[in-house]
């Protein structure tokens, strides 16, 4: 069998060796074949089994499983979705409206892999080539005819879909991305009947209609889906979407211009695979965002909102949208994230410092570092009148809920639906959530 991991490898079978961006199978070709490998595929090097020397592994890794899943791939319609920020909620309302109206859909990416429900987690957004095709496999084997997958910035730098067939490619925007070419790139992979479905907001959306693609817009300025007279609510938002010399007004369950953006990637690749555009509408009041995604509660007049934002710009992006129809004071709840730099927690935190009329300092995952110890180095340089630290993150919680006074917003940020923290390498069980619901049930 072929392997890519060395430590799997068992005797008699073929190892190839991946060059990844922080990690090179070569460096563990020795291993494989201490375990017996009796074929090394390889771009360089000389070794003591059979040797196939390729210049690019990565390219013959995708010939030969897009070969050995031919037959796999001819059942399935692939609808990817890239971008800056929006992926992940694209692709899961994208999963929920092609399910709800009877297109069989699975769905791969931040939030796991789904086909009826969550099967498992998933190590990387965007899985490696290998794994990909197995998940592909095991949704085909359960008779979906459909994959909704969520492309990562450094699953496209990694060439994890290399030779994958798109039906359906999205972008959402490229707000955030460094450079674009690893997006421009996979919008290379759509099926000659394939649909390419651009931002027509966008900066660079000029450098994703490519000709070769057959292209729609969508957004204010989208020539095929024209949006208008939105109206935003911090629960709900409505609109005018405008296509084919219609016009129709929408109302989706969540807030945010930018998830009406979302929203309509979901409801354009609904459209584009043969749902019914009424059948659409009926089924959006049921769509929901997945927990954590400036997700909104209310405690009498005041306001608490849970996003994962954790960026400078996330963070700016988020506290827009709020801003857009909250009025209150803003208070600002967020833990200083330990595997980061020095440099970006100070740009976090003077991001926050900037925006908000109060900062609430508490933990978040700091990993082997004390957070006591993240803390105060993250805030070193900050006169101690700018904020308040409360480490318990729990308390951190139920002490700003339990003081918001009416119109107040409480700004919940960095962590979104996760259930566990590492504070002190320690994993403790912590959800935002969990604890605004029980706060909120406490005040009712």
């Amino acid at each position: 069998m072929l392997k890519v991991h060395s430590a799997e490898v068992k005797p008699g079978d073929t190892f190839l060796a991946l060059k990844g961006i922080n990690d090179d199978g070569h460096n563990y070709i020795q291993k494989a074949i201490d375990n017996g490998a009796s074929c090394i595929i390889a771009s360089h090097g000389e070794y003591d089994v059979k040797t196939i020397i390729k210049e690019d592994t990565r390219e013959y890794l995708a010939h030969y499983l897009g070969d050995l899943y031919a037959d796999k791939l001819d059942k399935i319609q692939i609808i990817g979705i890239t971008g800056g920020y929006g992926k992940s909620s694209s692709a899961y309302l994208t999963y929920q409206l092609l399910n709800s109206n009877s297109f069989k859909c699975a769905y791969i990416g931040s939030l796991g892999f789904y086909l009826e429900k969550k099967i498992k987690d998933l190590k990387n957004v965007t899985p490696d080539l290998y794994e990909l095709y197995d998940l592909i496999s095991e949704a085909v084997d359960e008779d979906y005819s459909y994959l909704v997958l969520e492309l990562s910035d450094i699953g496209l730098k990694q060439r994890r879909v290399e030779g994958i067939p798109f039906k359906v490619l999205a972008l959402t925007n490229t707000l955030g991305l460094k450079e674009i070419k690893a997006q421009i790139e996979v919008f290379k992979q759509l099926k000659f009947d394939g649909i390419a479905i651009i931002n027509g907001d966008d900066v660079n959306m000029n450098s994703f209609l490519l000709a070769n693609n057959q292209n729609v817009t969508y957004g204010r300025n989208g020539q095929n889906y024209k949006i208008s007279s939105v109206m935003l609510t911090l629960f709900s938002s409505s609109f005018m979407l405008s296509y084919e010399n219609k016009a129709m007004e929408i109302k989706i369950p969540f807030p945010g211009e930018v998830n009406i953006y979302n929203y309509l990637i979901s409801y354009i690749c609904a459209s584009t695979l043969g749902v019914n555009n009424q059948e659409i509408v009926m089924t959006t009041p049921y769509l929901k965002l997945s927990e954590g995604r400036l997700q909104a509660f209310k405690k009498d007049n005041a306001y608490i909102v849970n996003d994962y934002a954790y960026t400078p710009s996330m963070i700016n992006n988020v506290f827009k949208e709020i801003k857009k129809y909250t009025r209150g004071p803003v208070t600002i709840l967020i833990g200083p994230k330990g595997h980061t730099s020095l440099e970006f927690r100070k740009d976090v935190l003077q991001t926050v410092v900037s925006l908000a009329d109060k900062v609430v300092l508490t933990t978040d995952s700091s990993y082997e570092v004390s957070a006591e110890e993240l803390i105060k180095e993250t805030t070193e340089d900050l006169p101690e009148e700018k904020y308040q630290v409360i480490l318990d993150r729990k308390e951190a919680i139920k002490m700003t809920i339990d003081s918001l006074q009416s119109n107040e917003v409480l700004l919940i940020l960095g962590r979104g639906n996760e259930e566990f923290q590492v504070v002190d390498n320690m994993d403790l069980p912590v959800c935002d959530i969990d604890e605004i619901n029980k706060c909120l049930k406490k005040h009712n």
